[in-house]
């Protein structure tokens, strides 16, 4: 059964305040393999959770009572019948949740749900827009500056099982009530099958940071910057 540790700093030091885990919780229920922390929320993956049954995966939402000292609490689980493995990534921001869905050698799809405190609803399934379909699609998320970011898992169904292709980085763009729009690609500027592009995502007031480890490939990894127009 997984948990989430919960720490405060008081002065010098950081204090456990509070584990969080799935009640009733069940073996292998993946619960903390994606966090996404926005102000006093925080939305918690559990690709494996009984929800409604073993695999589905579901995302939890937690909500803090005080700003200081106050505990955590389950305000929302979000889950959908048909999904497999969802919570295996998840992003968080004002009005906005996406929830990666990936099993195994699956494509990959992205829930986005829509509405605010405990009342949240799925409006929207986003598809792979690679023809043809990348695997593990939405494995990594970003919610930034109204922007939402999109990567691929680097691999290709091809006439023979699984390709190593470069990894690309979706962005998409709100169109109101949780809908999205495919706007661009990221993509190295030295696409290399089995670079890992799109393994890690991060971003400042006006970049972005796309981490491309390399895990297919024996070279370097590397991260790229790129700037948020104006």
């Amino acid at each position: 059964m997984g948990s989430v540790y919960i720490f405060e700093r008081e002065k010098e030091e950081w204090r456990l305040r509070q584990r969080l885990a799935i009640r009733p919780g069940q073996p292998w229920d993946l619960f903390g393999s994606a966090l996404s922390l926005k102000k006093d929320s925080l939305l918690i993956g559990a690709p494996r959770a009984e929800a409604p049954q073993w695999e589905n995966g579901a995302a939890y939402l937690y909500q803090k009572t005080a700003l200081r000292g106050g505990s955590w609490s389950l305000l929302k689980t979000l889950s959908s019948p048909h999904t497999l493995d969802l919570g295996a990534a998840v992003a968080l921001s004002d009005g906005n949740i996406v929830v990666g869905e990936n099993y195994e050698n699956s494509v990959g799809y992205v829930r986005s749900f829509a509405g605010g405190l405990s009342s949240w609803n799925e409006v929207q399934r986003l598809d792979s827009p690679d023809v043809p379909p990348w695997i593990h699609f939405g494995q990594v998320l970003l919610l930034s500056k109204g922007w939402l970011l999109a990567s691929n898992s680097r691999f290709a169904s091809g006439q023979v099982g699984y390709q190593p292709v470069p990894g690309m980085v979706h962005a998409f763009l709100p169109q109101g009530n949780g809908q999205w729009v495919p706007f661009d690609t990221l993509a190295s500027p030295q696409p290399t099958g089995g670079d890992a592009f799109g393994y890690a995502l991060a971003s400042n007031e006006r970049s972005i940071f796309v981490g491309a480890p390399a895990l297919y490939r024996s070279s370097a990894g590397a991260v790229y910057e790129y700037q948020i127009g104006p």
